[in-house]
Protein backbone atom coordinates (compact mmCIF):
# COMPACT_ATOMS: atom_id res chain seq x y z
CA UNK A 1 0.00 0.00 0.00
CA UNK A 2 1.18 3.41 -1.24
CA UNK A 3 -0.06 7.03 0.52
CA UNK A 4 -0.01 10.57 -1.22
CA UNK A 5 3.06 12.35 0.14
CA UNK A 6 0.71 15.16 0.03
CA UNK A 7 -2.10 14.22 2.25
CA UNK A 8 -1.54 11.19 3.20
CA UNK A 9 -4.66 9.78 1.24
CA UNK A 10 -4.31 5.74 0.38
CA UNK A 11 -3.30 5.51 -3.32
CA UNK A 12 -3.99 2.66 -5.96
CA UNK A 13 -1.18 0.74 -7.69
CA UNK A 14 -2.21 2.49 -10.91
CA UNK A 15 -3.14 6.08 -9.64
CA UNK A 16 -1.74 8.76 -11.86
CA UNK A 17 -3.36 11.75 -9.18
CA UNK A 18 -4.35 11.04 -5.72
CA UNK A 19 -7.87 11.14 -5.40
CA UNK A 20 -8.10 13.52 -2.34
CA UNK A 21 -6.12 16.12 -3.18
CA UNK A 22 -4.75 16.33 -6.66
CA UNK A 23 -1.57 15.77 -6.49
CA UNK A 24 0.48 14.00 -9.31
CA UNK A 25 1.71 10.84 -7.94
CA UNK A 26 5.35 10.40 -8.53
CA UNK A 27 6.68 6.89 -9.63
CA UNK A 28 10.43 7.74 -9.83
CA UNK A 29 10.79 4.91 -7.17
CA UNK A 30 9.78 2.12 -9.00
CA UNK A 31 12.26 3.14 -11.38
CA UNK A 32 15.35 4.41 -9.07
CA UNK A 33 14.78 1.02 -6.82
CA UNK A 34 16.06 -1.56 -9.46
CA UNK A 35 18.82 1.29 -10.23
CA UNK A 36 19.78 1.42 -6.74
CA UNK A 37 20.15 -2.13 -5.97
CA UNK A 38 22.50 -2.16 -9.01
CA UNK A 39 24.71 0.45 -8.05
CA UNK A 40 24.62 -1.49 -4.20
CA UNK A 41 25.72 -4.58 -5.79
CA UNK A 42 28.09 -2.70 -7.80
CA UNK A 43 30.17 -1.37 -4.92
CA UNK A 44 29.81 -4.31 -3.03
CA UNK A 45 31.89 -6.01 -5.95
CA UNK A 46 34.32 -3.07 -5.79
CA UNK A 47 35.03 -3.47 -1.86
CA UNK A 48 35.01 -7.34 -2.32
CA UNK A 49 38.00 -6.63 -5.22
CA UNK A 50 39.65 -4.26 -3.13
CA UNK A 51 39.47 -6.99 -0.15
CA UNK A 52 40.85 -9.24 -2.05
CA UNK A 53 43.66 -7.58 -3.50
CA UNK A 54 44.93 -6.56 0.18
CA UNK A 55 44.67 -10.20 1.14
CA UNK A 56 46.83 -11.06 -1.88
CA UNK A 57 49.03 -8.46 -0.84
CA UNK A 58 49.64 -9.58 2.53
CA UNK A 59 50.15 -13.60 1.15
CA UNK A 60 53.02 -12.03 -1.36
CA UNK A 61 54.63 -10.35 1.46
CA UNK A 62 54.46 -12.85 3.74
CA UNK A 63 55.95 -15.86 1.23
CA UNK A 64 58.56 -13.10 0.32
CA UNK A 65 59.64 -12.75 4.44
CA UNK A 66 59.48 -16.41 4.01
CA UNK A 67 61.94 -16.77 1.09
CA UNK A 68 64.11 -14.48 2.56
CA UNK A 69 64.30 -16.14 5.45
CA UNK A 70 65.18 -19.33 4.05
CA UNK A 71 67.72 -18.02 2.15
CA UNK A 72 69.26 -16.11 5.28
CA UNK A 73 69.39 -19.71 6.90
CA UNK A 74 70.94 -21.34 3.94
CA UNK A 75 73.40 -18.74 3.20
CA UNK A 76 74.86 -18.91 7.02
CA UNK A 77 77.28 -21.53 7.49
CA UNK A 78 76.52 -24.15 9.55
CA UNK A 79 78.06 -24.20 13.68
CA UNK A 80 79.65 -27.98 14.02
CA UNK A 81 81.08 -29.49 17.20
CA UNK A 82 84.30 -30.56 17.22
CA UNK A 83 83.27 -34.21 16.62
CA UNK A 84 81.41 -32.97 13.90
CA UNK A 85 84.02 -31.34 12.45
CA UNK A 86 86.86 -33.61 13.02
CA UNK A 87 84.59 -36.37 11.12
CA UNK A 88 83.32 -33.74 7.93
CA UNK A 89 87.70 -32.54 7.73
CA UNK A 90 88.66 -36.53 7.57
CA UNK A 91 85.89 -37.26 4.87
CA UNK A 92 86.84 -34.70 3.02
CA UNK A 93 90.46 -35.19 3.10
CA UNK A 94 89.78 -38.79 1.84
CA UNK A 95 87.24 -37.32 -1.04
CA UNK A 96 90.56 -35.23 -2.04
CA UNK A 97 92.94 -38.04 -1.68
CA UNK A 98 90.63 -40.32 -3.85
CA UNK A 99 90.32 -37.31 -6.86
CA UNK A 100 93.84 -37.48 -7.25
CA UNK A 101 93.91 -41.31 -7.73
CA UNK A 102 91.12 -41.12 -10.07
CA UNK A 103 92.96 -38.69 -11.92
CA UNK A 104 96.27 -40.54 -11.66
CA UNK A 105 94.48 -43.52 -12.93
CA UNK A 106 92.94 -41.55 -16.01
CA UNK A 107 96.43 -40.41 -16.62
CA UNK A 108 98.11 -44.19 -16.48
CA UNK A 109 94.91 -45.85 -18.44
CA UNK A 110 95.62 -43.49 -21.12
CA UNK A 111 97.59 -43.70 -24.69
CA UNK A 112 99.60 -40.50 -22.74
CA UNK A 113 103.41 -40.32 -21.73
CA UNK A 114 103.04 -37.09 -19.91
CA UNK A 115 106.51 -37.60 -19.24
CA UNK A 116 107.05 -37.20 -22.95
CA UNK A 117 106.70 -33.73 -24.48
CA UNK A 118 103.72 -32.39 -25.43
CA UNK A 119 101.79 -33.22 -28.34
CA UNK A 120 97.90 -33.14 -29.93
CA UNK A 121 97.37 -36.92 -27.86
CA UNK A 122 97.48 -35.10 -24.30
CA UNK A 123 94.53 -33.42 -25.44
CA UNK A 124 92.57 -36.71 -24.35
CA UNK A 125 93.50 -35.58 -20.80
CA UNK A 126 91.65 -32.30 -21.01
CA UNK A 127 88.21 -33.80 -19.93
CA UNK A 128 89.43 -36.00 -17.00
CA UNK A 129 91.30 -32.50 -15.78
CA UNK A 130 87.96 -30.80 -15.64
CA UNK A 131 86.17 -32.99 -13.97
CA UNK A 132 89.17 -33.61 -10.99
CA UNK A 133 88.44 -29.94 -10.83
CA UNK A 134 84.97 -29.60 -10.70
CA UNK A 135 85.27 -32.79 -7.74
CA UNK A 136 87.57 -30.75 -6.10
CA UNK A 137 85.28 -27.54 -6.42
CA UNK A 138 82.88 -29.19 -4.19
CA UNK A 139 84.76 -30.54 -1.54
CA UNK A 140 86.44 -27.03 -1.10
CA UNK A 141 82.26 -25.83 -1.13
CA UNK A 142 81.44 -28.37 1.22
CA UNK A 143 83.87 -27.31 3.75
CA UNK A 144 83.30 -23.70 3.02
CA UNK A 145 79.42 -24.10 4.01
CA UNK A 146 80.11 -24.90 7.84
CA UNK A 147 81.35 -22.95 10.54
CA UNK A 148 84.14 -24.66 12.56
CA UNK A 149 84.34 -24.28 16.64
CA UNK A 150 87.21 -22.72 17.61
CA UNK A 151 89.73 -25.24 18.26
CA UNK A 152 89.86 -25.79 14.62
CA UNK A 153 89.19 -22.50 13.32
CA UNK A 154 93.19 -22.10 11.96
CA UNK A 155 92.98 -25.55 10.08
CA UNK A 156 89.84 -24.98 8.67
CA UNK A 157 91.57 -21.88 7.04
CA UNK A 158 94.09 -24.20 5.60
CA UNK A 159 91.94 -26.68 4.45
CA UNK A 160 90.34 -24.08 2.42
CA UNK A 161 93.39 -23.14 1.30
CA UNK A 162 94.46 -26.53 -0.08
CA UNK A 163 91.35 -27.65 -1.40
CA UNK A 164 91.11 -24.53 -3.32
CA UNK A 165 94.73 -24.62 -4.58
CA UNK A 166 94.20 -28.46 -5.88
CA UNK A 167 91.21 -26.92 -7.78
CA UNK A 168 93.40 -24.72 -9.54
CA UNK A 169 95.85 -26.88 -10.29
CA UNK A 170 93.46 -28.93 -12.11
CA UNK A 171 92.54 -25.59 -14.09
CA UNK A 172 96.40 -25.53 -14.83
CA UNK A 173 96.87 -28.89 -15.62
CA UNK A 174 93.55 -28.70 -17.85
CA UNK A 175 95.30 -25.60 -19.77
CA UNK A 176 98.71 -27.78 -20.25
CA UNK A 177 97.06 -30.37 -21.96
CA UNK A 178 95.16 -28.45 -24.19
CA UNK A 179 97.79 -26.44 -25.33
CA UNK A 180 100.79 -27.47 -24.24
CA UNK A 181 101.76 -24.22 -22.19
CA UNK A 182 104.56 -24.80 -20.63
CA UNK A 183 104.02 -21.99 -18.46
CA UNK A 184 100.71 -23.66 -17.22
CA UNK A 185 102.69 -26.76 -16.55
CA UNK A 186 104.93 -24.74 -14.12
CA UNK A 187 102.08 -24.04 -12.09
CA UNK A 188 100.50 -26.83 -11.68
CA UNK A 189 103.83 -27.97 -9.73
CA UNK A 190 103.54 -24.63 -7.99
CA UNK A 191 99.85 -25.47 -6.94
CA UNK A 192 100.83 -29.02 -6.15
CA UNK A 193 103.86 -27.81 -3.52
CA UNK A 194 101.93 -24.74 -1.97
CA UNK A 195 98.36 -27.25 -1.14
CA UNK A 196 101.21 -30.07 0.24
CA UNK A 197 102.10 -27.07 2.59
CA UNK A 198 98.97 -26.45 3.42
CA UNK A 199 98.52 -29.27 4.36
CA UNK A 200 101.47 -30.07 6.17
CA UNK A 201 100.16 -27.07 8.92
CA UNK A 202 96.94 -28.61 9.68
CA UNK A 203 96.08 -30.83 12.52
CA UNK A 204 95.06 -33.77 10.58
CA UNK A 205 98.67 -34.58 8.76
CA UNK A 206 99.52 -35.73 12.21
CA UNK A 207 99.51 -37.58 15.20
CA UNK A 208 95.28 -39.65 15.75
CA UNK A 209 94.07 -37.60 13.35
CA UNK A 210 96.97 -39.19 10.37
CA UNK A 211 96.23 -42.37 11.69
CA UNK A 212 92.62 -41.73 10.85
CA UNK A 213 93.29 -40.72 7.82
CA UNK A 214 95.58 -43.61 6.88
CA UNK A 215 93.59 -46.41 7.94
CA UNK A 216 90.37 -44.85 5.46
CA UNK A 217 92.73 -44.35 2.66
CA UNK A 218 93.96 -47.85 3.13
CA UNK A 219 90.58 -48.94 2.80
CA UNK A 220 89.96 -47.26 -0.80
CA UNK A 221 92.71 -49.52 -1.92
CA UNK A 222 95.08 -46.19 -2.04
CA UNK A 223 98.93 -46.74 -1.58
Amino acid sequence: MKFCTNCGNSLGGEDQFCSGCGAVINRSKKISEPVQKKQNASASRVEEVIGTGKNNKKITIAGLILIIGVIIYIMIPKKLTEAEYEQLALDLLVKDVAVQEQFSSSIENSSVDVNMEWDSEFKQLTKPAERAQGEFEDIYKELKGVKPPEMFEHDHELLLKAFHTHSELMIGAGEYFKTGNEEELEKVDEYENQAEDYLDQTAFSSGIYKERLMRRIEKLGIE
